[in-house]
């Protein structure tokens, strides 16, 4: 068989299309690390590439509401935020606000991928984790602007939160939702304790967890290191559900998964 110059032509364009394709779309493979002496100790490490055609099709966010897990070589989506209904499900092409300033994470983007990103942490210029407060605020229902702690008033649009009866009432009842959200802040330090210092869970830990990530997700001011922990609990949990190995200290680190 010689190809003529239209095998060429064929050929050679489709063998562009997929390279270009493997660009935007190949995804690292992962595996969780895990050390048995010090369970606090784990890391994802990368055992190779894969084309994920229908995960690909969500889009970006530097704040993605989603995030994706590997079972060998499968790939499992999971929420790691509060969703409401029609809210659409984002994941994060590599980029996020927590570690980079948002003029950082623009140029890979439009390198790589080719546009130019309107995630809810561009657009509000959202600042690198470690320069953001402590403090958690909690935001008004109305502009989703902070609310001063000790006047609770908001900041912006200066609605009151003491008021929850009659027509100026507020959208919630902010010492109530103040205390549940402190509850359950009892809860995860416990849960946290479970998971990373004992080096076990129960489903009630994992329930603490995704409690305090709604409570958050809809009544806090973000950005929020206190969320981003509870995510980042949330992750490593999917994570050791995945694929996960078990090492000892001692020992040196297994690097190949099935």
């Amino acid at each position: 068989f010689t190809p003529n110059h239209e095998d060429i032509i064929l050929t050679g364009s489709t063998l562009i299309n997929h390279m270009m394709n493997l660009i935007c779309n190949a995804k690292a493979i992962t595996f969780l690390q895990v050390s048995v002496n010090i369970s606090q100790l784990g890391h994802e490490i990368m055992c190779g590439s894969g084309i994920y055609p229908a995960s690909s099709l969500l889009n970006h966010s530097c704040n993605p509401s989603c995030s994706t897990f590997f079972y060998g070589k499968i790939e499992v989506v999971r929420a790691v935020h509060f969703i409401p209904a029609g809210k659409q499900l984002t994941i994060s092409y590599g980029e996020t606000y927590t570690n980079k300033s948002r003029a950082s994470r623009m140029f890979p983007l439009m390198a790589q991928y080719h546009f130019q990103c309107k995630c809810e942490a561009c657009e509000h210029c959202w600042q690198p984790l470690g320069d953001v407060s402590p403090l958690p605020l909690l935001k008004c229902g109305k502009c989703h602007e902070a609310i001063n702690p000790f006047t609770q008033v908001c900041f912006e649009c200066h609605l009151y939160y003491g008021n929850n009866v009659g027509k100026s009432a507020a959208p919630y009842n902010y010492k109530l939702i103040s205390k549940k959200i402190e509850n359950f802040q009892v809860e995860y330090q416990i849960a946290t304790q479970n998971i990373f210092i004992n080096g076990n869970y129960s489903d009630k830990d994992l329930k603490a967890v995704r409690v305090l990530i709604k409570l958050l997700c809809k009544y806090m001011k973000q950005p929020c290191p206190l969320l981003m922990d509870a995510i980042n609990t949330l992750c490593y949990l999917f994570n050791k559900r995945g694929s996960c190995v078990y090492y000892k200290n001692n020992l040196e680190s297994p690097c190949v998964i099935s």
